[in-house]
């Protein structure tokens, strides 16, 4: 087999969400065959090197900014020919020089044969002009948001123009498949689930993690009710609160049987913590901030129901699979 050099643009760590967990899970895949990834985390960040593959940040200093803006400026033209509006938002069309040069300067420097961006937006497109320039296949994959009805012009504009110019789109059910066709007559779309890198267990040793990571945590006597994302309004965090506090005043003994415990991070933050201290819940409903690695796995392995009260029109979110894969029970609000 080949070995390719494989650019993935999108979100990465310490992002807390599910593009980012597809894209790490997608990195060590593709590395443990062989192929040199390379990560572009379109964040302000240093690159770094996370174990098997290469990560480039966004630049934070003003100087690599104003160096990536100018690479970038050899890919104006055409953007501003595939969305005209953009001249109208001066920081997004920044964003999209910026984006560009700190492409080209990573195909410069690393021998990229493909180019693997992720959401129907405007660094996806980015990324399928400059693939184009270069001779280089782009593939898109589709998450979430992206494939439902634009919220205006230029949103839809971008998807469209994304789609018409990537190699392959790929989406992770279907519905999203048939979605893309109807909004955008797309006809390269392609369906590849969802997935996580885990090692299986059998029954016996599954039921002995769970009690020993609920041990670890400190909840072996209480049946546990966990969430783990953004700490935003749309993820239905504030429904988790508000059920919580409905049953402690039903059942006032429920503290001492059931734990709910939120992990993640995200704007509303502080939002959160006021709510569960004012409403008396402290007791209740833990808030423990971001978790990685072990520690989001022991969360997991010793949940037993997992929620995800979302009002976002999610895919197969990778939060349940990963949910599943530790025995916890998923229950999805809004799907």
């Amino acid at each position: 087999m080949k070995r390719l050099g494989i650019l993935i643009v999108g979100d990465f760590l310490p992002e807390i969400g599910g593009v980012s967990q597809y894209v790490l899970n997608m990195s060590i895949f593709l590395a443990r065959k062989g192929h040199k990834v390379i990560v572009l985390h379109t964040r302000s960040g240093a690159n770094t090197y996370h174990k098997s593959f290469s990560v480039y940040g966004l630049p934070s200093n003003f100087y690599y900014k104003i160096k990536d803006i100018l690479h970038g400026l050899k890919y104006a033209h055409k953007v501003i020919r595939l969305l005209p509006f953009i001249v109208l938002q001066p920081r997004l069309f920044l964003f999209a020089l910026i984006i560009a040069g700190r492409i080209e300067f990573i195909i410069k420097k690393e021998k990229v044969d493909v180019i693997h961006s992720n959401h129907l937006s405007l660094r996806s497109l980015i990324s399928c002009i400059i693939a184009k320039e270069k001779g280089l296949p782009c593939i898109v994959t589709g998450h979430g948001y992206d494939t439902e009805t634009p919220p205006n012009v230029l949103e839809y504009l971008i998807r469209k123009k994304c789609i018409d110019k990537a190699d392959k789109v790929i989406v992770p059910t279907r519905l999203k498949a048939l979605r893309l066709v109807k909004l955008y007559n797309a006809k390269n779309i392609i369906v590849i689930p969802n997935f996580i890198l885990c090692s299986p267990l059998d029954a016996s040793e599954a039921l002995y993690s769970k009690l020993d990571a609920k041990r670890l945590l400190g909840y072996d006597n209480k049946n546990m009710i966990s969430f783990v994302g953004r700490i935003v309004k749309n993820k239905g965090i504030f429904d988790i609160v508000q059920v919580a506090e409905v049953l402690k005043k039903k059942y006032p003994a429920i503290k001492d049987k059931v734990v709910f415990v939120i992990a993640g991070d995200g704007p509303d933050e502080l939002r959160l913590k006021e709510l569960i201290i004012a409403n008396g819940l402290t007791d209740l409903v833990m808030y423990i901030g971001k978790v990685y690695g072990t520690l989001k796995s022991q969360l997991l392995l010793a949940s037993d129901i997992f929620v995800l009260p979302t009002y976002f029109s999610e895919t197969f979110p990778i939060a349940i699979i990963e949910a599943m894969s530790h025995g916890a029970i998923p229950i999805v609000y809004y799907f």
